[in-house]
């Protein structure tokens, strides 16, 4: 039964979570398809990603309403609260599970969207490197998590011994935030680096950077572990979940919107042509569909090179469309292009 308003919280923002989620991966593959580029391994990662938070809001939701997630133990019978406790207990021990492998795999999919943007081999080994730990660190979490509680050794009918879940939560949080600092910064020295100006170099920092929120909503669920009762599990374990479910779901976002920005480009341009606005940079039209492609590269050897050429007599006045007119002026050198480049016999542009 939903009665309390912590339970009216946590199914707006499951909902809100699948709705971000799924709109992040929707965005990702139209992004992918306008673009005409084939999916790549972080696109994979990432699809994998979300499909275990759909699973972990799934989850969420049941124990919401057949345990009783976000109601006080003392509101219940006795025999409920137990039957409650233990039902929520087995959910969180899953969802953290899924928390930690939906987690790595957002990681994952950056870190290798990173080696397919950025050519230089030192980045492409320390994404290697933070790969290959960020999964035996996976893999110890889980395993950690799955043996929190084992029963006694010395009477199976004691009941199951536990570590401090506090401690633990703590120590997986505190590495779990080094991993996401260390994912966000690796790319910023090569940013920086760009031939941009510096309030463009900024922008796209920022655009990279999103990852710092998710760190510091790392930060936040380490907070709540250390402070919530474990004795009302039913109660304190619902703030876990809420922020448990955020995280990952707002890690997706936050991987996906480098691609998406393409998207919004595209549209920016689409709307600017339909309305007679001015565009500016380079407008490519595709061969079938008509879209723009900001991101296609050029065959070598599809546009020839044109010779420039140049005179020596200085008395020669007049103009080349070749390139260079030298005379021009009182004994000056006048340089003039003239540039036609046709695509399909739709586009051109002079300069």
């Amino acid at each position: 039964m939903i009665g309390t308003s912590l339970q009216h919280l946590q199914i707006a923002v499951y909902f809100c979570a699948l709705v971000i989620g799924t709109c992040s991966i929707a965005g990702r593959i139209w992004a992918r398809h306008i673009t005409r580029k084939t999916w790549q391994a972080n696109d994979y990662l990432m699809f994998l990603s979300y499909m275990i938070v759909v699973v972990m809001i799934g989850t969420s939701l049941a124990a919401v309403f057949h345990g009783e997630l976000g109601v006080h133990g003392k509101d219940m019978e006795e025999e409920a609260e137990e039957a409650a406790e233990i039902y929520v207990e087995k959910v969180n021990t899953i969802t953290s599970s899924l928390m930690f492998a939906a987690s790595t795999l957002i990681k994952l999919s950056i870190l290798e969207f990173y080696t397919q943007l950025f050519p230089q081999e030192w980045l492409r080994r320390v994404c290697y490197a933070q790969m290959a730990m960020l999964v035996a660190f996976m893999v110890a979490q889980i395993i950690a998590d799955q043996t929190m509680c084992l029963p006694s050794q010395l009477d199976p009918n004691k009941p199951n011994e536990c570590r401090d879940e506090g401690k633990f939560w703590l120590a997986i949080s505190i590495l779990a935030a080094f991993f996401g600092f260390i994912c966000v910064v690796t790319p910023m020295p090569l940013v920086w680096q760009l031939h941009l100006s510096t309030k463009k170099k900024i922008r796209v920092m920022v655009l990279f950077g999103l990852g710092f929120f998710i760190c510091g909503l790392t930060i936040v669920r380490t907070y709540i572990y250390q402070v919530i009762d474990y004795r009302d599990s039913t109660w304190g374990f619902a703030h876990c979940q809420i922020v448990t479910v955020i995280e990952p779901t707002l890690g997706i976002l936050a991987g996906s919107i480098p691609i998406l920005a393409t998207l919004f480009s595209q549209r920016t341009r689409h709307l600017a042509t339909s309305t007679g606005a001015a565009v500016t940079g380079p407008s490519i039209t595709g061969k079938a569909s008509g879209t723009l492609d900001p991101f296609s590269r050029l065959d070598d050897n599809t546009y020839s090179l044109t010779d420039v050429k140049s005179g020596h007599d200085w008395r020669r006045r007049g103009s080349s469309t070749e390139g260079l007119t030298e005379g021009a002026g009182a004994g000056g050198i006048k340089i003039q292009s003239d540039i036609v480049v046709d695509i399909d016999e739709g586009f051109k542009q002079h300069s």
